[in-house]
């Protein structure tokens, strides 16, 4: 009996993945390769053409470990915003520069002086940064004005891939949405394209699709080369975080989100409103119609921890370090920790922002400190949430390195005074990707994966929840007593 799949392919900033999923969601095969390193001094770069290379080399050895199967279609999310650039042949220009590069800087502070920065935010819901396109290509034409005027087209990670897997040119709403759309209206506002000063820009963008449309079919050449079938559909594709929403399920207004990686992401799924200014963080349209995507980022999540396990912990056993934490008190022996050791850049911007400990005496120990950490990155996703006017849910979900603790798990849930399930189960935005691969070629998958991972729920002691309010409003506190004092870091 002939067994199918389908191929999800996750384009990330650090590693690159493709896998295999039956129709029930299982997750049936995965290969995977870093991505490639940048090549330009001090800038967070990638090779476009080696990023293809990589994924023809993966997409071959999927099919090679699964000849007894038949893939039905593609589906494909990446790594956000950057800057990736085709000319008129539709050759890269060079290299894409990433969304996590910050040489533009100069470029958005200019944008603030004058309001520009306001008009387009207040359009796209987003507050604007050195990694988005509009940025980056203004750097562009000051550095190397010969390969900003050879751009022709203005794409993203997944959009490239889909490229040399169909030769068609096409980007969806999720990755459209910064920094140029207009969520009222549903369209690039030419506004926009005035204000940051890059209106060569217009016509450079590609017009938007719902991200499950199907894009094209594989091109012959790659068919042969990855030994894929002649004829596989590819979807549009989305952004890797609005891929991770559809691989978890999260399609409803009210569902929210909490990743616990190296840094963090705040994010939920809103009615199609955008955001009222001031505005903080990111929106994005959902894959599936019909709503939105309000996301926060602050830059210290599991990193934290793993700066406490050396500094404080002299490079411990970080179960050694956590079982010492355990046995801290609910916060911490009135340590508080403003987790802010890489500056930050939400709920606020403040690249000078440093790592805070208030409240440390004599009688301070190290597992007050540890749990202080904890408890601080939880305060930090608490006042994302509250800056971002998101309703605090009854449950939300939680996933990430760092909700492997058991202990930071349930100091999430009576920081935050909700019911918090853990999915471990890991690969969503990949699984999210297949979803909408399927959803292209004309199938009608479940919406869940299926996985031996069972999902753990923890909920707040009420106790624990009223000690940790006074706690969060001192944390607040701490932090506008600092503000001065990290604005004068920056300089």
């Amino acid at each position: 009996m002939t067994r199918y799949y389908s191929i999800g392919l996750d384009v990330g900033t650090s590693v690159i993945k493709a896998g295999a999923f039956s129709e029930a969601g299982k997750l049936i095969k995965i290969v995977s390769e870093p991505a490639p390193k940048s090549k330009i001094v001090d800038r967070a770069s990638q090779d476009m053409n080696e990023i293809w290379d990589i994924t023809r080399h993966l997409l071959t050895q999927l099919v090679e470990k699964l000849d007894d199967s038949v893939p039905i279609s593609i589906g494909v999310c990446g790594q956000g915003d950057g800057l990736w650039m085709l000319d008129q042949d539709g050759t890269p220009v060079t290299d894409a520069i990433l969304w996590n590069d910050s040489f533009a800087q100069r470029s958005v502070d200019e944008w603030v002086a004058t309001g520009a920065a306001f008009t387009v935010s207040r359009n796209c819901g987003t507050d604007l940064w050195a990694g988005t396109s509009a940025a980056i290509y203004k750097q562009l034409e000051l550095d190397a004005p010969d390969l900003a005027a050879n751009v022709a087209t203005i794409l993203n990670s997944k959009d490239w891939i889909n490229y040399k897997l169909t030769g068609k040119l096409a980007t969806d709403f999720s990755d459209a949405t910064i920094p140029f759309f207009d969520l009222n209206l549903m369209e690039y506002a030419s506004e926009s394209f005035k204000e940051l000063g890059v209106e060569v820009l217009k016509d450079a963008v590609l017009s938007p699709q719902i991200s499950k449309s199907r894009l094209g079919y594989i091109l012959t050449e790659v068919a042969q080369s990855t030994r894929l079938p002649e004829g596989l559909p590819v979807a549009v594709g989305a952004i890797d975080i609005g891929a991770m929403h559809v691989g978890l399920g999260l399609n409803a207004p009210g569902d929210v989100l909490l990743i616990l990686g190296t840094t963090a992401v705040v994010s939920a799924v809103t009615d199609p409103n955008p955001p009222v200014p001031p505005i903080i963080g990111a929106t994005l349209v959902h894959p599936m119609p019909g709503r939105f995507i309000r996301a926060l980022a602050p830059l210290n999540g599991s990193s934290a921890l793993d700066w406490a396990q050396t500094a404080i912990g002299g490079g411990e056993a970080l179960e050694i370090l956590l079982e010492d934490a355990s046995k801290s008190e609910v916060g911490a022996g009135r340590i508080l920790f403003l987790p802010y050791l890489n500056g930050e850049r939400a709920p606020f911007v403040a690249p000078g922002a440093t790592g805070v400990f208030v409240g440390l005496t004599s009688n301070s120990h190290r597992g007050d400190m540890i749990r202080a950490v904890l408890e601080g990155v939880a305060f930090s996703m608490r006042d994302c949430i509250v800056a971002a006017g998101i309703s605090m849910p009854e449950q939300l979900i939680l996933t990430g390195g760092g909700a492997r603790s058991p202990l930071w798990r349930q100091i999430l849930a009576d920081v935050l005074g909700c019911s918090i399930t853990v999915d471990n189960s890991g690969n969503h935005g990949l699984w999210g990707a297949a979803l909408l691969g399927m959803a292209a070629a004309g199938h009608t998958p479940s919406t869940k994966p299926t996985s031996k991972v069972k999902n753990l729920i923890y909920t707040p002691d009420p106790k624990a929840n009223a000690l940790y309010n006074k706690c969060f409003q001192r944390y607040c506190d701490a932090q506008a007593a600092m503000t001065k004092l990290f604005e004068k870091n920056q300089y």
